[in-house]
């Protein structure tokens, strides 16, 4: 089986997380690390199912909020968009997310 994993960017410690616990559950399973700065959305057709990750802050713009907030920080919205993208292509493939 093989898990796309949308890539924690920036925060190697926590994508490792996400890949052990993957991991632990099956020990033959594989991950694909998914990114932009990649540019490899088309290698989730190979993927059983997709793992996006957290980190950055969901840029604003794309739920009509404010990019004054205090709280909103680390907005990555090439990030965004790719994990978009590869949400919108997991539904449509009926992958597991």
């Amino acid at each position: 089986m093989l898990i796309g994993v949308t890539d924690a960017l920036g925060s190697e410690h926590k994508f490792q997380k996400y890949l052990d616990w993957l991991r632990c559950g099956a020990k033959d399973l594989q991950t694909l690390t998914l990114s932009y700065k990649l540019n490899n959305i088309d290698t989730l057709k190979l993927c059983d199912g997709l793992v996006l990750t957290g980190g950055h802050d969901v840029d604003p713009v794309l739920y009509n909020g404010s990019l004054q907030h205090k709280k909103i920080v680390n907005v990555d919205r090439k990030r965004d968009d790719f994990e978009c993208q590869a949400l919108d292509h997991a539904l449509k493939a009926n992958l597991p997310v």
